[in-house]
C-alpha cells in the first residue's frame, strides 16, 4: 500500500520542475534547517503574550484541550484560533524585525520612484506591524481576532513578517505549525505564567 507521507523531493519537482540538482539541494536545506532560531523567538513572544492576555490564553488552551489527537493534521485543521494568536505575536514582534533586499537590476516601484541596480533597500517589519497607518488605531494592541481572515486578507507585503512575493519564506507554514504542536504540548502538560519577581 503506497504512503500518504509528504515527500519534499517530490513536491519540489512538481512545482519546479526545471529545478537543478543544486537548486533542490539548497532548497531542502534550507527547508530543513532554516527557521530554528527565528521560530523560537517567536514562541518566546507568544507565550510572553499569552501571560499577558488571560481571555486569549483560555481560548488557546480551549482549542487544545479540544485536539482529537496530536498529530500534524490535527493540529493543522483543529487549531484556527492558535494560528491567529501565532500571527499577531509575529506582527508586534516579528523574529526579523528588520530587513533589506540588493536591487539586481534596475527598477521602479509601484510608487514611480525609480531604483538603481546595486541599491540596497530596507524594510521594518517591526516598525510595520505597529503602524497605525497600516493596522488602525488598536496597531499596539494584541488582538489575535484582526486575523480572522487569515494574513491573506491584508496581503503579504502589508504584513512582511515572513518576505513576501517571490522571498516568501519557504517554511512559514512549517513555523506555524511547528509552533502550534509545541505550544499544545507544553498547554497539555504545564500552565504557564511570567515570574513578577523578575
Amino acid at each position: 500500500r503506497a504512503s500518504k507521507k509528504f515527500n519534499i523531493v517530490a513536491h519540489a519537482l512538481k512545482r519546479f520542475p526545471d529545478i537543478t540538482n543544486e537548486e533542490l539541494k539548497d532548497l531542502i536545506m534550507s527547508f530543513c534547517t532554516a527557521g530554528r532560531d527565528t521560530t523560537a523567538c517567536a514562541m518566546s513572544w507568544i507565550v510572553y503574550e499569552l501571560t499577558q492576555h488571560p481571555y486569549v490564553y483560555e481560548k488557546v488552551q480551549k482549542e487544545i484541550d479540544g485536539l482529537s489527537s496530536f498529530d500534524y493534521h490535527t493540529i493543522d485543521k483543529q487549531m484556527p484560533y492558535t494560528t491567529m494568536v501565532f500571527l499577531e505575536a509575529q506582527r508586534l514582534h516579528p523574529s526579523v524585525p528588520s530587513d533589506s533586499k540588493i536591487a539586481v537590476r534596475d527598477d521602479v516601484l509601484p510608487n514611480g520612484i525609480k531604483v538603481k541596480r546595486g541599491t540596497r533597500m530596507n524594510f521594518n517589519p517591526y516598525g510595520m506591524g505597529r503602524a497605525k497607518s497600516i493596522w488602525g488605531e488598536d496597531a499596539l494592541e494584541f488582538k489575535p481576532e484582526r486575523f480572522l481572515a487569515g494574513d491573506k486578507a491584508f496581503g503579504e507585503f502589508k504584513y512582511p513578517m515572513f518576505n513576501a512575493g517571490q522571498r516568501l519564506c519557504l517554511r512559514k507554514n512549517m513555523a506555524i505549525l511547528e509552533s502550534k504542536k509545541l505550544l499544545a504540548h507544553v498547554l497539555t502538560n504545564y500552565k504557564i505564567s511570567l515570574d513578577q519577581k523578575r
